[in-house]
């Protein structure tokens, strides 16, 4: 009698752990892993080469005109093969996760890689601020340039502001601007610079407006053979 009394009740405890494991809902998958991806766009820098057709891991990703910038796009991050279309050359680019930039087709005469990266932000960098406009200036002439902003109306010196880069080198530059009393910034007209150490190649004016940021690019085959390109960078 007592061993019976026993079963039922070993019975009743595992049909009590029935119920409770039957209402208990467990994990059926595990939780989805981040998205390591990344941004980027093509920027044809390469004279001479008239359309140039982007390959990425051996598929088509644009056809970009000298001066010509592609659309964004987004892809994995990670280990990533790139050679323009009929060329053998390929360059293996690492694409670290949450970069946002510009893959530059550029000369290889210069003494770098086909394939230049420049990041211009991180995937969720806030936008800039509407005080502050930002020029990423990238030199792909073959020649050594300077570039310079300055005010021709104020008591400014553009040669405080100037950067020399060489081929292949990159600089941001923090365009500061002023808030009025309620608060709004107007845009401001400056003037680009760029030259070399003893010629003067480029004077213009330029609109520079807060919260903006682009790039501008410095392309040929030397000083007397200079391409200026400008595009948007997006937020």
């Amino acid at each position: 009698m007592e061993r019976r009394h026993l079963y039922a009740g070993l019975l009743s405890i595992v049909f009590v752990a029935i119920l409770v494991v039957s209402c208990v809902k467990l994990p059926t998958e595990a939780p989805p892993l981040p998205e390591f991806r990344a941004m980027i766009r093509f920027f044809h820098a390469l004279p001479g080469a008239g359309q140039a057709t982007v390959q990425m891991d051996g598929q088509n990703a644009g056809t970009l005109d000298f001066g010509e910038a592609s659309d964004y796009v987004t892809i994995d991050a990670g280990t990533h093969y790139f050679n323009i279309q009929g060329d053998t050359l390929v360059d293996t680019l690492a694409i670290p996760t949450e970069f946002v930039g510009t893959i530059y087709v550029a000369d290889t005469t210069g003494g770098g890689d086909r394939f230049v990266t420049h990041r211009e932000r991180w995937y969720y960098t806030t936008p800039v601020a509407d005080t502050i406009s930002v020029a990423h200036v990238a030199n792909f002439n073959a020649d050594t340039l300077t570039v310079g902003f300055y005010n021709a109306d104020a008591d400014d010196d553009h040669e405080a502001d100037q950067e020399e880069l060489v081929f292949g080198e990159f600089f941001v530059y923090f365009y500061p601007l002023e808030a009025d009393t309620l608060g709004n910034v107007a845009p401001v007209t400056d003037t680009l610079w760029i030259g070399t150490a003893t010629d003067t190649l480029v004077v213009q004016p330029i609109v520079i407006v807060g919260g903006d940021a682009g790039s501008l690019v410095l392309m040929g085959t030397g000083s007397d053979d200079l391409t200026v390109g400008m595009v948007e960078i997006e937020y």
